[in-house]
């Protein structure tokens, strides 16, 4: 039993040495990836003097908004690429010309002594871990000399990139990608004699650049990598605890890393095994120990095999949510609801994605309330936060839409319960939907009160209006018909045009009825031959077309779904427009109709009078005749055209030319496949 749990331990703490020294590796690649990625960002801007020129212009004209603008865009997409904190633009004084934020705070002096440093030689600088003295926090950045590309010019300015360490540097390092209640990454360098924190810590607050150790402590792993000590040591920290540490410089920075997990947590699995190996001595004395021992053989294999497939099973799970998280559109927010009394009242936003700022426009949220965010909201979207609430509580997700009144933006919003108080809100910013749902339901009431208007005014006209034009037409009639030959030729004419105006007035009131009953007396759409359609309208315009001496031919014409009454209506129309309108030539009129992009587009040709362009587009317009009263009519026949069409879902143009006849168009929608 001794023998086995010796060679276990042994086995079992390489084991642990190596997965800390590949944890070790892949933290140490991931900052030296980092900070190349930051020196990368510079390379795009360093010696580029396409944007040294735009910075050029900016500063010899701010006023010009144009160049402002374009140089405030290019600083936007760096700082969106790369998600800097702040980016602020430094002319040759030091002075905070432009920031993206457009907040112009002034810039912390460390970062402005830096500046001027590198504006005097002229080189790209990473500026290492400092407090802002302005607002408290640690930041990194990046600064770049804007260089003149004038022969032998120095820097006009330097740009300052400034990165927010808590977005993305210390979560890479706060993330263990095995199960662990102990493990923590150190990030510290040198100060004199003295080792610095660069990074918050698991198990004390507040140690970013405030914790000091000093280097007289040599038993302390972080004193023993920043005097330059590698590899995997033993030994107690600064909290008294044994831990097991990695210790190392990560390469092309003035960092050191420090990897560590208690020792407490790695003897836990240890002392598991002792009590087995005990426990097979015990049984293995009363004459079992090979049973006992092929069973502990199996449960340590099992558990090894159950922890390698959990933590490979963390690692995908882990990489596909953080790609889904930074890559989703809509937004998603992790919060934690605070109550009163089992009353929802508030909640903390914990963790949001960049489609949360995109869509919200809210910044930097993560750890506040969200009264702090958005004031007024408590006050305004009570129901909200109570429905916020009601999900973490009763685990039941829900999906509704709600208006943020202090933001003035709908959104569409699911929530989930991920654990107790906690819950899950992904949403999408839906304004212009309702938006334009609320212009539709404006539109659609107009529509509604229009139609009843003209409802109402076709009633008026078929009885109102009809009964007094029949008797002021019928004694007009008496009147021509009793004193025509008494009166003298001016008199005659006086009744001639009274009694034209009355038949005229009854005819456009007729049209007018026939206008508004498109719509009120149209019949259901049924398949229609439209040849069928057309011997009907040739039938009934024999006399005229006879008269004329006009020839009508037609393709093949295809079965539609329409109102055939009302489609016998439209060609009867534009025939008898042809036939009324026609030329000195003998008068021919062609039907045609193809299918074009899931509509039957119709063609009616003739060789007439024509029509110029200018006068195209009145034709279709309420009594508008080209021709004053040469020609029968009240010109409503076309627009009559135009309203049956517009119940079909289709579109009625004419091409035309003076002299050498038109051809009317319109369309149906073919529902019939």
């Amino acid at each position: 039993g001794y023998l086995s749990y010796a060679r276990y331990e042994k086995h079992y703490r390489t084991e642990v040495k190596n997965e800390l020294l590949a944890i070790a590796d892949l933290k140490a690649d991931g900052l030296v990836q980092w900070r190349k990625e930051r020196i990368g960002d510079a390379a795009a801007l360093y010696q580029n003097y396409n944007f040294s020129e735009l910075v050029r212009r900016y500063f010899s004209m701010p006023s010009d908004e144009k160049t402002a603008g374009r140089l405030r865009a290019r600083l936007r997409r760096v700082q969106d690429a790369s998600q800097y904190n702040e980016v602020y633009l430094l002319d040759a004084h030091g002075s905070v010309r432009l920031s993206v934020t457009e907040a112009q705070r002034p810039i912390s002096r460390h970062a402005a002594l830096r500046a001027a440093e590198v504006q005097r030689t002229g080189q790209v600088a990473l500026v290492d871990f400092y407090r802002n003295e302005l607002d408290g926090g640690v930041y990194l950045a990046v600064i770049v000399p804007i260089l003149d590309d004038n022969p032998g010019g120095g820097a006009i300015g330097t740009l300052v990139m400034r990165i927010d360490p808590r977005h993305r540097l210390y979560p890479f390092l706060e993330r263990w990608p095995i199960p662990s209640l102990t493990a923590e990454t150190l990030l510290v360098r040198r100060e004199g004699e003295a080792v610095l924190f660069l990074n918050e810590l698991s198990f004390q607050n507040n140690t970013a650049l405030k914790l000091q150790l000093s280097l007289d402590r040599k038993d302390l792993p972080v004193v023993q990598a920043v005097l330059g000590r590698k590899g995997i040591v033993e030994g107690r920290d600064f909290r008294g605890v044994s831990v097991l540490a990695d210790l190392r410089a990560v390469p092309d920075s003035p960092w050191f890393m420090v990897s560590r997990i208690d020792a407490s947590e790695i003897s836990s699995p240890l002392r598991e095994r002792l009590w087995i190996m005990v426990g097979f001595v015990v049984v293995l004395l009363f004459g079992a120990g090979a049973g006992v021992g092929l069973l502990s053989r199996r449960q340590s294999v099992n558990f090894y095999q159950e922890q390698c497939r959990a933590a490979e099973v963390l690692r995908e799970s882990e990489e596909r949510y953080r790609s889904l998280f930074e890559n989703m559109l809509d937004g998603y927010a992790y919060c934690r609801m605070i109550y009163d009394d089992g009353i929802p009242q508030d909640f903390v936003y914990l963790e949001v994605n960049p489609s949360f700022e995109r869509l919200t426009g809210l910044k930097d949220v993560a750890g506040k309330k969200v009264s702090e965010v958005i004031p007024g909201i408590r006050e305004t979207n009570a129901g909200l936060i109570e429905m916020y609430g009601r999900v973490a509580l009763s685990g039941k997700p829900e999906r509704f839409e709600s208006f943020v009144e202090p933001l003035g933006i709908w959104f569409a919003i699911s929530v989930y319960s991920s654990e107790a108080e906690h819950f899950i809100a992904v949403f999408d910013n839906i304004t212009e939907r309702k938006q334009a749902e609320e212009a539709l339901r404006r539109y659609t009431a107009e529509l509604r009160r229009s139609n009843e208007e003209l409802g109402q005014f076709a009633y008026i006209a078929s009885h109102d209006l009809q009964e007094p034009l029949r008797m002021i037409s019928s004694y007009l009639q008496l009147i021509e018909h009793r004193y025509k030959d008494k009166l003298d030729q001016d008199a005659n004419e006086f009744i001639t045009y009274a009694v034209d105006g009355a038949n005229r007035l009854q005819n456009m009131i007729n049209g007018l009825l026939s206008y508004s009953r498109v719509e009120s007396r149209g019949k259901p759409f049924v398949d229609v031959d439209c040849e069928r359609v057309l011997v009907q309208v040739l039938s009934n315009l024999t006399f005229a077309i006879e008269k004329s001496g006009a020839s009508v031919t037609h393709d093949p014409l295809p079965t539609i779904q329409s109102d055939e009454s009302q489609l016998i209506q439209v060609f009867q129309n534009l025939i008898e427009n042809a036939v009324k309108f026609r030329g000195r030539e003998p008068l021919k009129v062609h039907l045609s109709a193809e299918r074009r992009e899931g509509e039957w587009v119709f063609a009616v040709k003739d060789n007439g009078m024509g029509i110029e362009e200018q006068y195209q587009e009145r034709i279709f317009t309420m009594f508008q005749q080209l021709q004053g009263r040469r020609y029968p009519g009240v010109g409503i026949g076309l627009t009559i055209c135009r309203r049956i069409i517009d119940r079909h879902k289709g579109r009625i143009w004419i091409e035309s030319e003076t002299g050498k006849g038109s051809t009317f168009y319109f369309s149906i929608p073919d529902k019939r496949g």
